[in-house]
């Protein structure tokens, strides 16, 4: 009876394990991919690898990634350096995964540097992989490029010019300079870089390289005992040096205690506590620490005012999630704040087969929990410990054998004693492979290959059935254009789809199929260029397909104020009369980067109708460009049925990597739906978003 329970419940986990497996798979993969990158996996321990001259590099390298570094206007940037790092995209049940981490090729940065015409080459990479490109050039900002695919040729990129952010670090008490500690900057906006400078003799610094955007500025090394309060959302816009931004040092408490078990009494050591004070608030988005000694005593400096010193429990100890403290720190006190912690419970889990025999080197994992292979695998007996639950804590464990293709999970409570089975059922695996070519039938390299699987599950809310459609990066095509490695589970539902990263393509895929044992082939994957037709697929990395929070839009932008508006140059007018920057000299222009994706898509149409309307009569006219990529008929559906005051524009196709077409490109706009306000002038005079746009613009016709 007992078992018959347990195979029940097992079905139904097998559907939310299939849910979840593809998510953490990805998670999984980015994980070891940001692994290789920094070095971790080619230096971990030996007694786990094999000799990496097992693997020879030759044995991958089939590709390249070339490209064209230039400025803003188009022009080259000679003697620009490019760092490449690669890192493992796809599958990481791939049987060629473990042959990929040994090459020598993933523990180091390959260096470029850009020819007279602005040109770079990475040749004999391995085919199948991702790159990270770092791009520095004095005089101008440092560029990062994420998720570029071994293959790609002709990338262009472009440069902004540097912002800068100087000022001067000195005793708040005396005025004296600081002369030794560093400042950092760090753009509130995760794809951009962070900037870092020490100061000099008369306490003065300069962080220099900074790409448009908002930063906070803190204080990075400094001497003990003192700290000083941020500087936040400076906004930089390119080629703008901002001045006089001065960081001043006060003096500290100090926060100091013990950690122990609450239990024997006995120290916690080389335990972690955090602090967050005036100086270290959480916008900065990283947490301040320190760790405690043999005897399990920790100090740490905060700032005059009230502070929080956290942790959690170690490992093995009860979860009971982050214990807080607030302190309110007085300049040269000290404060005693200790933390106690008792040890949870054991539960022994147990990996069976359907006939009952034990599973041994199965991988036990909390739902959503994405741990390295190492952690959490069974014995020879088929057991992991859990250690450190709570009495009565709920939670659902998922097992998986990858080798012998077995996996099941349960749903568990924790109680002092109870052993939990999971019985595992085998699944099936297929390799399939393919070809991406153009409308002429020549291969396309270059381009990442996503299967997405889509399936019905129990969700996890009152067992309400929920359809969900997950995508892995799967495989990179070669210079053939062929893509292999794609592993999918048989009985499973998959569509492929391919995503180019240049070359003015347009994404495309297979229709939805079922994975079968006798699969292999999958039908060519031609891929369309030119302005797509119900397509809304936008040149664009994935990675950089986060949207932004509306209050946070400007983050991602790039024009720069008080310069020249560029003209417009768009496709066609889907909507009122074509107009441009230069014939509407004399008016005050709200221009519109209109996303089509965002959640406030039809409020902020509503926002420009009534500016519209608003302020007509005083010289305001409204102008919305769409991106090139953009479903067609769909746009003008939603014209006709909104009425819109205003004209909107469809974007002008680019071969620009990373543009959504050539106005916003000259915009340099990134994501979100800006607006850019350009005065009687011609000249950009102000960025927002539409939801806070009026009083900007009642100021600018008021100039």
């Amino acid at each position: 009876m007992q078992r018959a329970d347990c195979i029940r419940r097992t079905s139904i986990s097998a559907m939310r394990f299939a849910m979840n497996l593809t998510v953490r798979k990805t998670l999984f993969a980015l994980m070891a991919g940001l692994c290789v990158l920094i070095g971790l996996i080619g230096n971990g321990d030996a007694k786990s690898q094999k000799p990496p001259t097992t693997v020879a590099v030759a044995d991958y390298a089939s590709g390249a990634i070339s490209g064209r570094v230039m400025n803003r206007d188009g022009a080259p940037i000679p003697d620009a350096e490019v760092e490449i790092q690669l890192f493992i995209a796809g599958d990481p049940m791939s049987p060629a995964l473990q042959d990929l981490l040994k090459l020598d090729i993933f523990r180091r940065t390959l260096p470029a540097t850009t020819d007279e015409n602005g040109e770079f080459v990475f040749r004999d990479l391995p085919s199948g992989v991702m790159a990270k490109l770092n791009l520095h050039a004095p005089g101008y900002a440092n560029e990062e490029r994420f998720g570029v695919p071994v293959g790609v040729k002709g990338l262009e990129i472009r440069l902004k010019r540097e912002g800068r952010i100087e000022g001067r670090l000195s005793y708040a008490d005396t005025g004296a300079p600081v002369t030794d500690a560093t400042v950092t900057a760090s753009a509130m906006d995760m794809f951009n870089a962070r900037g870092e400078a020490r100061v000099d003799e008369n306490g003065l610094f300069a962080v220099t390289n900074l790409s448009p955007g908002l930063y906070n500025l803190h204080l990075g090394a400094a001497p003990e005992g003192w700290a000083a309060l941020p500087k936040l959302r400076i906004l930089v816009t390119e080629g703008q040096t901002v001045s006089n931004v001065d960081l001043n040092l006060i003096r500290c408490g100090l926060i100091t205690g013990r950690v122990t078990d609450a239990d024997t009494g006995e120290p916690i050591a080389n335990h972690k506590v955090y602090l967050r004070d005036d100086a270290h608030p959480e916008s900065l988005g990283s947490r301040y620490s320190a760790n405690t000694d043999d005897s399990g005593v920790y100090r740490i400096h905060a700032a005059p005012g009230q502070a929080a010193v956290s942790s959690s429990a170690p490992r093995d100890y009860e979860d009971i999630g982050v214990v807080s403290r607030s302190v309110e720190v007085v300049e040269n006190e000290t404060f005693s704040v200790d933390f106690q912690f008792s040890k949870g419970i054991e539960v022994v889990v147990r990996t069976l087969t359907e006939d009952g025999d034990p599973v041994a080197g199965a991988q036990v994992a909390e739902e959503w929990v994405v741990g390295l292979p190492s952690h959490r695998i069974t014995d020879e007996k088929g057991e992991y410990i859990y250690r450190g639950l709570r009495a009565g804590q709920r939670l659902f464990l998922e097992a998986r054998h990858v080798d012998r293709r077995l996996r099941g999970g349960a749903d568990i409570e924790a109680q002092p004693g109870k052993a939990v089975e999971i019985w595992m059922e085998s699944y099936e695996l297929v390799e399939v492979f393919g070809r991406v070519v153009d409308q002429n039938g020549e291969p396309i390299p270059g381009v990442t290959i996503d299967a997405i699987q889509s399936r019905d599950g129990i969700g996890t809310l009152a067992g309400v059935a929920a359809t969900v459609a997950v995508a892995i990066t799967a495989a990179v095509t070669d210079n053939d254009g062929r893509y292999r490695g794609v592993m999918l589970t048989v009985g499973e539902e998959y569509r492929i789809t391919a995503y180019p990263h240049a070359g003015g393509y347009f994404a495309s895929g297979t229709d939805t199929f079922t994975a079968t044992k006798d699969m292999g082939q999958i039908a060519d994957i031609v891929l369309q260029s030119g302005r797509p037709r119900g397509a809304a697929w936008e040149q664009k990395s994935r990675l950089q397909k986060v949207r932004m929070y509306p209050e946070k839009a400007e983050i991602r932008l790039k024009a720069s104020v008080g310069e020249p508006a560029p003209e417009l140059k768009v496709a066609e007018w889907l909507s009122g009369r074509s107009v441009s920057i230069r014939d509407l000299r004399g008016k005050t222009i709200a221009l519109y980067f209109w996303d089509l994706g965002g959640s406030d898509n039809l409020l902020c149409i509503e926002v420009m109708n009534y500016l519209q309307k608003a302020y007509r009569k005083k010289g305001l006219v409204c102008v919305a460009v769409c991106p090139a990529a953009v479903d067609i008929e769909a746009i003008k559906r939603l014209v006709a049925e909104k009425p819109i005051s205003y004209p909107v524009a469809l974007d002008r196709q680019t071969r620009v990597i990373g543009a959504r077409g050539e106005t916003f490109d000259r915009y340099a706009v990134g994501w979100g739906d800006p607006v850019i306000l350009i005065d009687r002038k011609g000249m950009i005079a102000n960025i927002a978003y539409p939801l806070n746009l009026q009083g900007r613009i009642q100021a600018l016709l008021a100039d």
